[in-house]
């Protein structure tokens, strides 16, 4: 129950922190459509995770569900990673817009 509890009160303070990244360094005019955007995609992320996790768990157990979340977050960092190396060498992703 206290490992729960916790890990709640993590995940209840993950949205409002992100969506104050996504929204660092927008335009008043676009910051709806960020909001939007962000909101739309973390609940498909939170539906869709649950849900590959639970199919996961189902067929390997819990020890394959938490190794699967474990790969996908390296992978997650590693193109994040990657996405921001190629901003700085300059390359198809454009610079965010100074506020």
């Amino acid at each position: 129950m206290v490992g729960t509890v916790l890990y709640a009160a993590g995940m209840s303070l993950m949205y409002p922190a992100l969506l104050l990244l996504a929204l660092d360094g927008v335009d008043d005019s676009e910051r709806a459509s960020v909001v939007g955007t962000f909101s739309s995609f973390f609940d498909l992320s939170q539906g869709l995770g649950a849900m590959l996790c639970g199919a996961v768990a189902a067929m390997t157990g819990y020890r394959g569900a938490f190794a699967t979340g474990a790969i996908l977050s390296c992978a997650g960092f590693f193109y994040l990673r990657g996405a921001a190396d190629l901003r700085e060498r300059g390359g198809i992703l454009p610079e965010p817009t100074p506020a």
